[in-house]
């Protein structure tokens, strides 16, 4: 493992550390409470488990429809291939039996278009904290594309996955430093990786400022206090930006929060809305160019419209490679 990878001991004996010196409401704000209701495998003990979160949470969706009904540029064909051939390589080293990563691939390009047409808006790269990055493809994405990512989660298990990802690139990493004090490089790196026991102190002295803040797939998924959290830090480290925004797709599972209540709120911390296609775009920032989003009805291709083609025409797919919560899947009858 590379340098900054970050063992499984060393992420619990900090979290064991920050508890005792955390408060109630961020205790309660930061337990993964969705993903525990629903048996999720928060923790992991064993490198070897870490294996399960390299391709998750989306192989119910329906393959044949992503396959083989929605059209690609060809900036984002070379960027699927690319991360997939990062995701393969990286487990074929760590575990020594190699995942194609597949559905993973697709369910973030709306919002790297996005992210992609407010960087050309304003001609420069962008700082973007995501929260809740799942198995981080997103996340890859962008550290791809130039974006410098400050990543957030609240999950062992998809935290200790993310930090093996995101450790082929020039990485930060928080969860092994002294829980009594912010990190000396600050965010500094292409990739800064943050603890929740670290995140639950931005709002004290906020260490970073961000142009963009995303969370996807989550925000109905928190605990209230965590919910309200996120969106007022959200709006803190993007006030200073040119374009300020706090984007997602969908809220995940509705369990704590759902739609009108996070819009409303969103609203009433002085977020403007516009839909773009499936991407929620909330402008917080009065510099931002709203012009540049206006008359979207759809995110535009990354990279332009030139060469569109299906996933199936250019995405080469091994079976053999894929989790084997896909076979699980098409047993019960979801996904396919």
């Amino acid at each position: 493992m590379a340098d900054t990878d970050l063992s499984i001991a060393l992420y619990d004996q900090r979290e064991n550390e920050a508890r005792v010196l955390a408060s109630y409401p961020a205790l309660r704000a930061f337990f993964p409470a969705a993903f525990v209701q629903v048996n999720f495998p928060v923790r992991v003990t064993h490198e070897a488990e870490l294996r399960r979160y390299a391709d998750i949470m989306y192989e119910t969706r329906s393959r044949k429809e992503w396959l083989n009904a929605k059209l690609y540029s060809q900036t984002e064909a070379e960027a699927m291939l690319r991360l997939s051939t990062q995701v393969e390589q990286l487990t074929a080293r760590l575990f020594d039996r190699p995942v194609q990563p597949l559905m993973c691939l697709f369910a973030p390009i709306d919002l790297v278009r996005v992210v992609e047409h407010l960087a050309a808006a304003v001609g420069r790269r962008l700082t973007v904290l995501e929260i809740g990055l799942g198995s981080g493809h997103f996340a890859a994405y962008l550290l791809n594309a130039g974006h410098r990512v400050i990543a957030v989660d609240n999950c062992q298990a998809l935290y200790l996955w993310q930090n093996r990802l995101l450790s082929t690139c020039d990485l930060d990493e928080w969860a092994a430093a002294d829980v009594r004090t912010f990190p000396a490089r600050g965010a500094s790196a292409q990739a800064t990786h943050v603890p929740w026991w670290q995140f639950s102190r931005f709002h004290q002295c906020p260490p970073v400022i961000a142009d963009i803040v995303i969370c996807d797939a989550a925000l109905g998924e928190m605990d209230h206090f965590g919910f309200r959290y996120v969106v007022n830090v959200a709006k803190a480290l993007t006030a200073q930006s040119d374009v300020g925004c706090f984007l997602y797709q969908n809220l995940g599972e509705e369990r704590f929060q759902q739609r009108p209540f996070v819009e409303q709120y969103l609203t009433a911390l002085g977020f403007r809305f516009h839909g773009v296609g499936g991407v929620s775009v909330f402008v917080g920032s009065d510099k931002f160019p709203t012009r540049s989003i206006e008359s979207l009805t759809e995110p535009p291709p990354w990279g332009g419209a030139q060469s569109m083609a299906l996933p199936a025409q250019f995405l080469p797919l091994d079976q053999a490679k894929f989790l084997e919560s896909y076979a699980f899947f098409d047993f019960i009858g979801l996904g396919r």
